[in-house]
């Protein structure tokens, strides 16, 4: 909850000191890619991850001093950071706490921090990696168990890259795109979104149309609801959702257990986008979803042509536009993703 209301959860008021109950107490921005005392990395770190409760964050660096169990070089490692105690640890391990012997890149973490998702061309976190690819982890900084989740229904290793993972809340499901075809269903040659119940053992194939058939196209960035049942992604792909005819790349969102897709990157009365949209994040109750899109269709009166922001209420229907000056006017100042 944000019970005063300035955009900062009440979680992560409490933990970096300040009162949840005065909105013109706000947190001051924290460095979060630095040691305990505060020693900063002499190598440049990206792609950050926040916890649900604003506590955690992971992140990816190719920093050699910021954690002890570092011995791989200037090779990127995934690292986690606690913003209560400051403590720092590296997160792209094996089982006995080992660093790997190759880089680690994207990461997701749960929502408590306990368990965190990444991505990595080591061949030494499990006993039997030898596919020489990119691989899924997911670890437990509880129990400090590192598994890898991008395999078969068998258990079986994929022969090529799975990346770019998204964990539920519980660390139970588990979803990635690989451009490897773990299902015979999967015939397209191209990156698909894949779901693993790490529990039952069980990969899902995500970015297939209700019939089951492979999209014809590209499906990237995954983000799976906080019970692991939804995947919001961006796809190239037409034949996953009813409706999709426009040729762009769109956001849609998958039921694994319906497989009834819809597209989400509409206007307010549902009308196609006329370009692509990308990079989807959704909100706990599945209610809004954030996308940039280059668009010019979603909203009136129109906007340029750059790519902007837009929010999805999937409950009104409504789409918004993000992207304002502080004058409350359109930004209108091109690629902001630049």
């Amino acid at each position: 909850p944000d019970t005063d209301g300035d955009g900062v959860s009440d979680g992560a008021e409490v933990q970096h000191g300040t009162d949840p109950l005065n909105s013109s107490d706000v947190p001051s921005p924290l460095r979060v890619s630095v040691t305990s005392g505060g020693t900063e990395g002499d190598g440049f770190s990206e792609f950050p991850a926040v916890s649900g409760d604003g506590r955690y964050a992971t992140f990816k660096t190719f920093a050699t001093n910021l954690a002890p169990t570092d011995a791989n070089g200037s090779l990127e490692d995934v690292l986690l950071k606690d913003l209560l105690t400051g403590a720092l640890s590296q997160v792209s391990v094996d089982s006995l706490g080992t660093g790997g012997n190759s880089t680690s890149e994207l990461s997701d973490i749960s929502s408590d921090g306990r368990y965190i998702a990444f991505d990595s061309y080591a061949s030494d976190l499990i006993g039997t990696d030898t596919n020489g690819d990119q691989d899924v982890f997911l670890h437990d900084t509880q129990t400090g168990t590192t598994t890898r989740v991008s395999t078969g229904n068998a258990g079986v290793e994929g022969n090529d890259w799975s990346w770019n993972p998204s964990v539920s809340n519980n660390g139970r499901y588990v979803a990635f795109q690989s451009l490897y075809a773990f299902t015979p269903a999967d015939t397209n040659g191209l990156p698909d979104i894949y779901r693993k119940d790490v529990t039952g053992g069980t990969l899902a194939f995500v970015s297939r149309s209700n019939a089951g058939a492979a999209g014809i196209g590209n499906s990237e960035n995954p983000v799976i609801s906080p019970d692991g049942r939804f995947v919001v992604f961006e796809s190239a792909a037409d034949n996953i959702a009813t409706g999709d005819s426009n040729g762009d790349w769109d956001i849609l969102l998958q039921d694994v257990q319906t497989f009834e897709a819809e597209v989400v990157s509409t206007d307010s009365a549902g009308n196609q986008a006329n370009g692509s949209s990308y990079d989807p994040a959704i909100s706990d109750d599945l209610r809004y979803v954030v996308f940039e899109s280059l668009a010019n269709n979603l909203v009136t009166p129109t906007v340029p042509g750059d790519v902007q922001i837009y929010l999805k209420d999937r409950r009104t229907g409504e789409t918004k536009l993000l992207t304002f000056s502080h004058d409350g006017s359109n930004s209108g100042v091109g690629d902001l993703t630049s």
